[in-house]
C-alpha cells in the first residue's frame, strides 16, 4: 500500500479537503441525524478553518423510525444549498432511507452549473447514480457527517478521500490488502462505480439509472440475508449489468450472514463478468474504507492490486 502520513495523536483530525473548500453544506436526503453528532462535526470542521451551513430541515423529525420527513422539504434543503453563494461542497448528514424520493425535485440544471462535490454513501447511492445520469455535480462515495471524523482518522479513508476530491492530483494510491480474494484473475482499467447493492438494484429500470457499460462496479451492503444478496445479484445478471461492466469488486457485507456462504455466492456470479472479480475490498459500512469519486479511472492488476 502507498505510504500514508502517520497519526501523531489519537485526537488528531485529518483534513482531506482541498484549500478551495471554505464552506460545507450539510443536508439530510434521507433520515434525520443525531443532532449531537452533527454539532460535533461542525465544531471539528470549524477547527479546520471551514464554515458550515445547515438548511432548515436537516433535523426535521422523521415520520417514523425509518420513514423521513416529506421529500419536498428534503429536496428544498438540497436546492437551497445550491442557490446559496459560497457553498463549495455538500455532505449528507447520514444515510437511512429516502434519497431516491427527492430526485424528481432536485434542480439538476443548477447542480450541473455549480458542479460541486456531493459526499455520502449507502442510501446516497440513488442520488449519486442520478448525478451520473444527469451529468451534474461531482458524486463522491465517502463517510457522512455523523461519522466523518471517526472514519477519517484512518489514513486509508482520509487519503483516498483527498484523492477523490482532487482528481487532478498526480499522486496515485496503490491499494493492496491481505484480505483481498482474487476470484477472477484478470486486469482492467475503467471508471469506478461504488454503490450500495440494495439501492443500486432498486434503481434498475428508473429514468435516473445511468449506463454501467465499461464501468468497474464496486458493491457493498449491510444487514441483508444471504438469499437477498443472491437475489439482487441475480437481478443484476438478468438485467445484463454484470456482462456490461469491465470488472466486479465486492466490498464489505456487514452483518450479511456467513462469510463462507457469501464467498460461494460471489464466486457463482463471477462467471458472468469478463474482467477481474475481487472480494474483501475495504469499502462499505465500515470506518476504515476507500473513498471514490464516481467515474474516476482506476486500474486492477491480475494479482489483486487496485491503483487509484
Amino acid at each position: 500500500m502507498s505510504s500514508y502520513r502517520k497519526i501523531k495523536k489519537k485526537s488528531e483530525l485529518f483534513n482531506p479537503f482541498p484549500e478551495s473548500v471554505r464552506q460545507i453544506a450539510i443536508v439530510s436526503p434521507g433520515s434525520a441525524p443525531d443532532k449531537k453528532l452533527i454539532t460535533d462535526f461542525c465544531r471539528n470542521i470549524a477547527g479546520l478553518g471551514i464554515k458550515t451551513y445547515l438548511p432548515e430541515n436537516v433535523f426535521s423529525p422523521s415520520l417514523s423510525r425509518k420513514i423521513p420527513v416529506e421529500p419536498e422539504k428534503r429536496a428544498a434543503d438540497f436546492n437551497r444549498c445550491l442557490k446559496k453563494k459560497g457553498i463549495d461542497l455538500i455532505i449528507a448528514s447520514r444515510g437511512g432511507f429516502g434519497s431516491a424520493q427527492i430526485l424528481e425535485k432536485i434542480n439538476w440544471e443548477l447542480l450541473k452549473e455549480k458542479k460541486i462535490p456531493v459526499l455520502g454513501y449507502s442510501d446516497l447511492t440513488a442520488l449519486h447514480l442520478a448525478m451520473i445520469r444527469k451529468n451534474a455535480g461531482i458524486p463522491v462515495s465517502s463517510p457522512m457527517a455523523d461519522k466523518f471524523f471517526s472514519a477519517t482518522r484512518y489514513p486509508l479513508t482520509a487519503n483516498s478521500l483527498r484523492i477523490a476530491l482532487q482528481p487532478d492530483m498526480k499522486r496515485r494510491m496503490i491499494y493492496n490488502s491481505p484480505n483481498i480474494e482474487v476470484i477472477r484473475k484478470k486486469s482492467a482499467k475503467g471508471a469506478i462505480m461504488p454503490v450500495n447493492l440494495t439501492v443500486f438494484t432498486s434503481m434498475i429500470g428508473s429514468k435516473f439509472m445511468p449506463s454501467t457499460k465499461g464501468f468497474i462496479l464496486l458493491v457493498e451492503d449491510i444487514a441483508e440475508q444471504e438469499y437477498k444478496i443472491e437475489r439482487m445479484l441475480t437481478q443484476l445478471e438478468m438485467a445484463g449489468i454484470l456482462r456490461k461492466c469491465s470488472g466486479l469488486l465486492f466490498g464489505k457485507f456487514t452483518s450479511c450472514g456467513s462469510k463462507s456462504v457469501l464467498a460461494g455466492i460471489f464466486a457463482k456470479f463471477a462467471k458472468y463478468v469478463s474482467g477481474p472479480v475481487l472480494a474483501g475490498i475495504d469499502f462499505g459500512h465500515v470506518r476504515k474504507r476507500l473513498c471514490f469519486r464516481y467515474g474516476r479511472n482506476i486500474e486492477i492488476t491480475p494479482d489483486g492490486r487496485i491503483i487509484v
